[in-house]
């Protein structure tokens, strides 16, 4: 990766409330978004070789524990596992949707950059598998 400058691959959650919420790809019409215990991935996440490395302060979310639920209620039906993307729809872009909604900001963009390189790629060289 360091050869064309993506640096790392990160997976995000967004921890409030004393819960992490997070959000990954299944193949069913329903959501991707889950929650658990604040940095502890579920056990079968990336085949259980993932470990937590860093949290980043966004700040603190000031809504009522009832707008909180509505939010989340609203993300989860908006972020389903089968609209799952690692380049177009990934945990990174689920975390930085429920920041902003949250906080009113979105995590550094470092934190989605391979992602987002890969985008730039994929949507460079579209036109050539067209043709």
């Amino acid at each position: 990766s360091r050869a064309i400058g993506v640096g790392g691959v990160y997976h995000t959650g967004v921890e409030v409330g004393g819960v992490e919420y997070g959000f990954g790809f299944h193949d069913q019409p329903m959501t991707g978004v889950w929650k658990q215990v604040p940095r502890q991935l579920p056990a079968d996440f990336a085949r259980g070789k993932s470990q937590h490395a860093v949290s980043v302060d966004m700040g603190d979310a000031f809504v009522s524990p009832r707008e909180l639920q509505r939010i989340i209620k609203e993300v989860s039906d908006e972020f389903r596992g089968c609209d799952y993307s690692v380049l177009h729809r990934n945990c990174n872009h689920f975390s930085a949707d429920l920041c902003m909604r949250l906080v009113g900001r979105t995590p550094p963009k470092w934190i989605n950059s391979a992602a987002n390189k890969g985008a730039r790629v994929h949507k460079a060289l579209a036109p050539i598998g067209s043709g």
